[in-house]
């Protein structure tokens, strides 16, 4: 279950943040942040580092995760 929530939530991140206001972005980011770093998750090693990274980098300004991101919603 809590997989399927977190596929769901990674899968939905470049709507979610394209579609909520500047100031929930961030709220959308630790949430999904939360779900990741859950032990019940079940979430695979590399797929959980590899997210969390691009979390880091997008909070960051990095500029290809914020074309990553920005990409991925149209």
């Amino acid at each position: 279950m809590a997989q399927r929530r977190a596929a769901t939530l990674l899968f939905m991140l470049p709507l979610a943040l394209t579609a909520a206001p500047g100031s929930n972005n961030h709220v959308l980011l630790d949430r999904l942040q939360e779900v990741l770093d859950s032990p019940t998750s079940h979430i695979g090693v590399r797929c959980r580092n590899d997210t969390l990274f691009y979390l880091d980098r997008l909070r960051g300004g990095a500029p290809w995760a914020l074309k990553s991101k920005s990409s991925a919603s149209r």
